[in-house]
């Protein structure tokens, strides 16, 4: 239970900077992860049927560190709060309780692509399909491109796009997302595999 609100039904997904492997089992048990994705059930709403996503970030209990964790958690929800794209889960609720930050969004329905690129029935999908996946992609990093300032996900892999059983397609996870500034040389960020041929020179 989490501030006396959201009842954790499941743990779909963490991720560590220390554990290279993304088992949810494995790095569920160290009790060492980074960060978590939670499907979980807010009592404050009487439908049992609706579910929320809670994203957990581990800040840190050492002060100067822990108030840069959560500047940039402040921005995640932020940003959150301030886009309307149908792509793009609503903030439904942000604390930071202890060491931790939380992030409480509408609940994704679906798969993400990399589950769905591994699964024996992805040799299945039509052609056809996969083309609306990518008119879909374009069409929401395209909305976050015409933001004022321009918005660029820096970050975008698989495992970040939720795909449902209908075929709409969500976001998850804006941490990478940063504001496009001209002639500014910033970080390189990017996901080994899936960033652009010319961050890397």
């Amino acid at each position: 239970m989490l501030v006396l609100r959201y009842r954790i039904i499941e743990l779909e997904r963490v991720w560590s900077e220390s554990i290279l492997s993304h088992s949810t089992e494995e790095v569920a048990v160290q009790h060492d992860h980074d960060g978590a994705i939670y499907k979980a059930r807010d009592l404050l709403i009487s439908d049992e049927e609706r579910h929320v996503h809670v994203l957990e970030r581990k800040t840190s209990l050492e002060p100067t560190q822990r108030a840069e964790k959560l500047r940039k958690c402040q921005r995640e929800a932020d940003l959150l709060q301030s886009l309307n794209h149908s792509a793009i889960p609503n903030l439904l609720d942000y604390f930071t309780p202890g060491d931790r930050a939380y992030i409480v969004t509408d609940y994704v329905e679906g798969s993400d692509l990399q589950t769905r690129a591994n699964s024996i029935t992805f040799s299945n999908v039509r052609e056809q399909e996969i083309i609306e996946w990518i008119i879909k992609l374009c069409d929401v990093i395209g909305y976050l491109h015409e933001q004022d300032p321009p918005l660029l996900f820096r970050a975008l892999e698989a495992e970040k796009i939720i795909i449902d059983d209908t075929g709409k397609l969500s976001l998850t996870d804006l941490s990478s997302v940063s504001i496009y500034q001209e002639s500014f040389r910033g970080t390189l960020t990017g996901i080994h595999g899936f960033a652009a041929p010319e961050q890397y020179r």
